[in-house]
């Protein structure tokens, strides 16, 4: 399976603040077509591993304008850890 990696010019923004854990950041992705992903969850600033709710990544890479890093943890309670 391919992996889902980040352009340079969005690695270097996840990069530039503190990680939300240990080797992983929660960013909103923002697609060229507007739709936003909330949980988008980015291990070493670079590769999307998951995104909440979906099962596999749900958008291109090609796709992404921007990402922001939210360090969202606002889960449901019975909530077990990504797809």
């Amino acid at each position: 399976m391919k992996k889902s990696i980040l352009p340079k010019r969005l690695q270097k923004k996840v990069h530039d603040v503190p990680r939300t854990g240990m080797d992983w950041s929660c960013v909103r992705v923002i697609l060229k077509n507007g739709k936003v992903f909330r949980k988008v969850l980015i291990v070493n600033d670079s590769e999307i591993s998951d995104v909440y709710g979906y099962k596999g990544i749900p958008f291109k890479v090609s796709d992404i304008k921007d990402v922001i890093v939210t360090h969202t943890k606002d889960y449901p309670k019975d909530f077990k850890g990504f797809v």
